[in-house]
């Protein structure tokens, strides 16, 4: 196994960091064939750069390899709401401060899986989710 050198995750505080997280996602998801290539990433990506929006980057020597975002539950709705409002609504209900994670997209460089980048997101995400708050995690998974 190769290994690569350790990666740095930052918030996606610019427009020009959020602009890359953007990118990738749009780039990973059509090449997984979740969207057509070159197609927005609407309506999720219109939840970057919102106040309850927390977007991390992962970096490798400058270039992003990895990003997630979450969402925390607001006045505004979750991106799976849209799919799974009663389900959310029961949490709501007994008194769960909702977090969502989406748009998680790992760049693959040439075939070769690196589950450190996986790990180190997912820790900074459940950081970001305790840090506001959150009691309860909540995601799609693509297939």
């Amino acid at each position: 196994m190769t290994h690569k050198p350790p990666t740095e995750v930052v918030i996606a505080r610019t427009s020009h960091l959020q602009g890359i997280a953007r990118d990738l996602v749009t780039r990973m998801y059509a090449r997984e064939g979740y969207i057509e290539d070159g197609v927005a990433m609407s309506p999720l990506s219109s939840y970057i750069g919102k106040a309850h929006t927390t977007t991390l980057i992962s970096f490798r020597e400058a270039v992003p390899v990895g990003t997630v975002s979450i969402v925390v539950d607001c006045a505004d709705p979750l991106p799976m709401d849209a799919l799974f409002l009663s389900e959310l609504r029961v949490l709501r209900t007994q008194g769960a401060r909702l977090g969502e994670v989406c748009q998680f997209a790992i760049d693959h460089e040439d075939g070769y899986i690196d589950p450190s980048v996986s790990i180190t997101l997912f820790g900074h995400t459940l950081r970001t989710l305790s840090d506001a708050g959150c009691t309860h995690a909540v995601c799609v998974v693509n297939p």
